[in-house]
């Protein structure tokens, strides 16, 4: 048995007053089955420091349910995090944003050319940490223990091993980037909006995507087109 200093209490305070506050999390009675009150008519002394648990103090009985339930808190936290995911570099809008990458820097090769910084003014993503934060608003300190619950939910990216098709999908870390709504719609807004924000493209604009399927490859052209003209008419 463990005292509330040696059964980190304080860690158990925090969550259960963080959750009763969140709107985010189902109110789940993390304690059940960990901590318990001494009922007894003497002190007990804790396993770990030797210190007395008076009667009627709470204290943990069972280590392992210790480590079970701040597991299943973690837990919880990732998942609320994985709602906010809409895409990893693996699927989606990340897959279209590798290939577009690859598309510009192949499509701006002029020796004036910055494809890159092309690039870094269309693309936006959320790392992993900041996202964590910004979701949950909990202690960073434990944000490692919430990554590794983390994985791309509309892909198997971050999942680890998976036994039955024999592929190691790996795990996400903290500074793994991934793509949430915002992200998608500082692109889109990027580069519909300020990539045609010019006189005589405005007019061509319907015209130029319905003749051009949208892909990383002409979406790269019409870049060049959009960049080649603001030098020209700047």
């Amino acid at each position: 048995m463990l005292c509330q200093k040696c059964g980190d209490f304080e860690f158990y305070f925090d969550i259960e007053d963080y959750f009763c506050k969140s709107i985010l999390f189902e109110p789940l009675n993390y304690f059940s089955g960990v901590a318990v009150e001494n009922e007894g008519t003497s002190n007990l002394i804790c396993d770990e420091c030797g210190e007395e648990i008076l009667v009627g103090d709470l204290y943990l009985e069972d280590e392992s349910a210790v480590e079970r339930s701040k597991e299943l808190i973690f837990f919880e936290m990732a998942k609320v995090v994985m709602r906010n995911i809409e895409a990893c570099e693996e699927c989606g809008h990340g897959r279209h944003m590798q290939e577009l990458h690859h598309s510009i820097r192949s499509t701006f090769d002029e020796e004036d050319d910055n494809p890159e910084e092309i690039f870094s003014r269309l693309h936006k993503s959320t790392e992993l940490a900041e996202l964590i934060g910004e979701v949950t608003g909990f202690d960073d300190a434990y944000y490692e223990d919430i990554v590794k619950y983390i994985h791309c939910p509309h892909c198997m990216n971050g999942s680890g091993a998976n036994y039955e098709d024999k592929t190691d999908y790996g795990h996400f870390e903290l500074s793994t980037e991934v793509y949430t709504k915002e992200d998608i719609n500082y692109f889109e807004n990027k580069f519909y909006d300020e990539a045609f924000d010019m006189p005589y493209l405005i007019m061509k604009r319907t015209r130029i995507l319905r003749l051009l399927k949208f892909t990383p490859v002409n979406t790269a052209r019409i870049l060049k087109v959009t960049f080649r003209a603001a030098d020209v008419t700047g």
